[in-house]
């Protein structure tokens, strides 16, 4: 048994040869079949490779459509449920939320525990406060 690698192949006069490299050295050069036969089955191969990148380019744009199709769908229905979802907790925080305000009358005994719990900082920040409001005042009169 003869191996060869067969790297190429070339039609003469009819005759379909093979041609590549046989161990480290030899080129081999063989005669694969009479006629056209051979030649009709090359032929076949290449158009088989053609069909098979067209084949496949056709179902990759089919594919790409396809899921650009469904990830379209599936962000609109997320958008959606997003919606329904924010107007359900919306619902949900009315229904069960309850708002009280209390006013309460402050008297002069809540403003000096208020002003005695205050540390010096704060003290002087109140003060500057009074003094720009009381400046305040006597532009107006």
């Amino acid at each position: 048994m003869i191996l060869a690698e067969i790297s190429g192949f070339f039609v003469k006069k009819s005759k379909v040869l093979a041609f590549g490299r046989m161990g480290r050295e030899k080129r081999v050069i063989i005669k694969l079949n009479k006629g056209g036969y051979m030649k009709e089955e090359l032929k076949n191969i290449v158009l088989m490779g053609l069909g098979a990148m067209a084949l496949t380019t056709d179902k990759a744009k089919e594919l790409r459509e396809e899921l650009l199709e469904k990830g379209t769908k599936l962000y609109q229905e997320g958008k959606v449920a997003n919606e329904e979802l924010k107007h359900n907790i919306e619902q949900k925080i009315k229904e069960s939320v309850t708002v009280v305000v209390e006013e309460k009358d402050i008297t002069k005994e809540d403003i000096m525990k208020a002003v005695q719990m205050m540390n010096e900082e704060e003290k002087e920040e109140l003060m500057n406060w009074l003094g720009k409001k009381e400046k305040n005042k006597k532009k107006d009169e």
